[in-house]
């Protein structure tokens, strides 16, 4: 019955994503270094995927979306980032390396690496494909 969910005679969208060969979801504890961890993208039966592109949200604090791509920073360091629910303009503040099989952090932005959980989607290549043979890596 919320009227953020559940209000009549107003539009509602839905975008619902599962893992798959392509994409992988999950989430990470940031640990707030510039040096930052690594986090794997594991696509469907536990395939490693070379991201290029990341959606990500901090749920334990308040705070924007981000989205991240190998399309606007298309070397590492990657820092450029849009806000989806915002009208902000492009931001240079935070920053990942999209790497074979995964993306680390590197900023400690309160964006994307303070000692909070984070939650992540990433859609990108796999790295090996249905015959083991290596076909990506950044």
């Amino acid at each position: 019955s919320s009227g953020d969910t559940n209000s009549s005679s107003q539009p509602h969208i839905c975008y619902a994503f599962a893992p798959s060969q392509f994409i992988s979801i999950g989430s990470f504890e940031g640990n707030g270094n510039a040096n930052g961890a690594f986090i794997p993208t594991l696509g469907k039966n536990s395939v490693p995927i070379q991201p290029v592109w990341m959606l990500i949200k901090n749920i334990d604090a308040s705070g924007s979306w981000g989205i991240f791509d190998t399309s606007r920073s298309p070397i590492n360091q990657g820092n450029k980032n849009i806000y989806p629910n915002l009208t902000n303009a492009e931001d240079t503040g935070n920053a990942f390396d999209f790497v074979t099989g995964g993306f680390k952090q590197r900023s400690a932005s309160a964006f994307t690496n303070v000692a909070n959980t984070f939650v992540y989607m990433a859609i990108g290549t796999p790295i090996i494909d249905v015959d083991g043979r290596i076909i990506a890596g950044r």
